[in-house]
């Protein structure tokens, strides 16, 4: 079976797509695009091979049609904890960048109470880490900056309304070490993480191991196909994910899509990709929007799917994805409440800028 990867390479964030050769998605990833497209690119490809794996492990193990129920919700508990522990290894990760930073810029007393403050952030970070990371609470953003960001400013408030470190010099930590931290690379292998978070899921759920369900898991994951990703395309998808499915061809878009690493043919721009897609899954489309994270696309279509005109908005972010997602949770609300409260307004504002920050 021959599968295929989408990369899109966007502004604000990096988005990446398995399919098999059935036209169905079987794998998805996303993180922060920040400034590093290489690491960006790297850790959505990983993020979607991951995922590609684990819906080829369900499929080999018969859970899809549900004649394995107790195997599937090992897989369902699986999967979720494979998740949680890479969110507390990067966790681990920020506090060291975090106490080195401090060490590095402070002595004495000083650094002894910036110490005290962060073991109290980190500590509260760790023992709600569950409760953070959790797949229920990450609906709300898969983006461990954003999950983190948040809890972090709350305690670094409490702490710096204390004697010791000010509010600014913990925050100022902290942005400093978050940039190495968000896009973290895992280099360990994915049967050797599976294996690990095997016996973590196993320890807190015992009784999904039953029916020979874990001795399941473990000879599915042996004869996993993990594929080198050659391929006579010359996709370099060891370049996107070093443990890559063998892949029949890719394709990338985005507003970074010349800094991926595919010949000039698989690259194509998203205004083309989203007509053809649009008409592809509705043939009947005709105009296609695009709420991105930095603009906002209103294309024109004709009965192919091809690209007639297409207008673009003058105001980076204005009424964008990720400015949006921002301002809801700034309002503690679903991003869907945003359209109905909107509708509710008096006045129209005029961005004054080119920029809405």
């Amino acid at each position: 079976m021959g599968y295929y990867l989408g990369i899109d390479l966007g502004s604000t964030t990096t988005k990446a797509v398995v399919m098999d050769d059935r036209e169905q998605m079987i794998g998805r990833g996303i993180t922060n695009t920040r400034s590093n497209y290489k690491v960006a690119t790297r850790v959505a490809g990983d993020e979607a091979m991951n995922n590609a794996r684990f819906y080829l492990l369900r499929r080999q193990a018969g859970t899809e049609d549900g004649s394995s129920a107790g195997l599937g919700e090992l897989f369902d508990a699986l999967e979720a904890d494979f998740g949680y522990l890479q969110q507390v290894d990067k966790l681990k990760s920020l506090k060291e960048n975090c106490f080195q930073l401090s060490e590095g810029t402070k002595t004495g007393p000083r650094l002894d109470e910036t110490r005290a403050a962060l073991e109290s952030i980190f500590q509260a970070l760790e023992e709600r880490s569950l409760q953070l990371f959790s797949t229920e609470s990450m609906e709300r953003s898969q983006f461990f900056r954003d999950i983190v960001g948040s809890e972090f400013l709350r305690l670094a408030d409490s702490e710096g309304r204390a004697e010791g470190p000010s509010f600014e010099e913990l925050m100022g930590i902290y942005d400093k070490s978050i940039i190495k931290v968000e896009n973290q690379i895992r280099e360990s292998g994915f049967q050797e993480r599976v294996i690990d978070t095997l016996e973590f899921t196993l320890s807190r759920e015992p009784e999904l191991a039953g029916d020979g369900a874990a001795e399941k898991v473990k000879e599915l994951m042996n004869n996993l196909d993990n594929g080198s990703g050659e391929s006579s395309h010359d996709n370099h998808v060891g370049e996107i994910s070093p443990e890559g499915l063998p892949l029949e061809n890719t394709v990338g878009t985005g507003y970074g899509r010349q800094r991926l690493p595919f010949r000039k043919d698989q690259i194509r721009s998203e205004i083309l990709c989203h007509g053809l897609g649009a008409h592809y899954m509705f043939p009947d489309t005709r105009t296609v929007l695009d709420i991105g994270g930095q603009d906002t696309k209103a294309i024109q279509v004709d009965e192919h799917g091809i690209v007639k005109s297409f207008q673009m908005n003058d105001r980076c972010a204005a009424g964008c994805g990720r400015y949006l997602g921002y301002i809801a949770d700034e309002l503690n609300i679903g991003l869907h409440e945003l359209g109905p409260l909107s509708l509710n307004s008096t006045r129209t504002v005029r961005i004054n800028s080119t920029c809405t920050v």
